[in-house]
């Protein structure tokens, strides 16, 4: 059976590029303000510009690629799901590796939340740097992985059908259940 592969929402992708473009401005301005100022606070610009430069130019080299190449953010096959819907999104899960699947609204944004059977022979498959922020997740939250299929020009009763139909009627409307309140652990 051929892969189904959902792409991302492009008013999405288009206004998230947008503002990243003028974030990036901005901190470019910041950062090129210590070259022009004289003063002892004016390397905390250029710290904030060249910190701001660091996360939003990997942002928009990606946005900017996947819009160009049209490339897929989720694609549900036979043997799993793959996730790249964001630079350190997940990759590849098994259906053999997924426990439980949930779907859920936080803040206006609707996530998969796909709990695995071993997350930690999943963490070690990963790259250093996927590695690094499944532990901090871990470490912020517990150790799901939370897909944001808001971005995805998909509804959620199709996801769900897809699910069913490549899983072979292991994860379906019954037991993807809807996630409506969050819980947190308590320290």
């Amino acid at each position: 059976m051929e892969p189904f592969k959902v792409r991302f929402k492009f008013t999405q992708m288009l206004k998230i590029f947008w503002y990243g473009s003028m974030l990036t401005v901005v901190c470019t301005i910041l950062f090129s303000i210590g070259f022009v100022e004289d003063g002892g606070g004016v390397i905390i610009f250029q710290l904030i510009g060249a910190l701001g430069l660091l996360f939003f130019i990997p942002l928009l080299i990606f946005l900017f690629f996947a819009w160009v190449l049209r490339r897929a953010a989720f694609i549900i096959s036979e043997e799993g799901i793959t996730d790249k819907t964001q630079l350190y999104s997940s990759g590849l899960v098994k259906w053999n590796e997924i426990e439980r699947m949930t779907i859920g609204c936080r803040h206006e944004v609707t996530f998969l939340t796909v709990e695995l059977y071993h997350s930690d022979v999943f963490r070690e498959k990963a790259n250093p740097t996927k590695r690094l922020y499944f532990s901090l997740t871990e470490t912020l939250s517990s150790e799901q992985i939370q897909i944001d299929v808001s971005r995805l020009a998909i509804s959620e009763e199709d996801l769900i059908s897809q699910f069913e139909k490549y899983s072979k009627g292991r994860f379906n409307r019954e037991n993807i259940t809807e996630n409506t309140g969050w819980t947190y652990d308590v320290i």
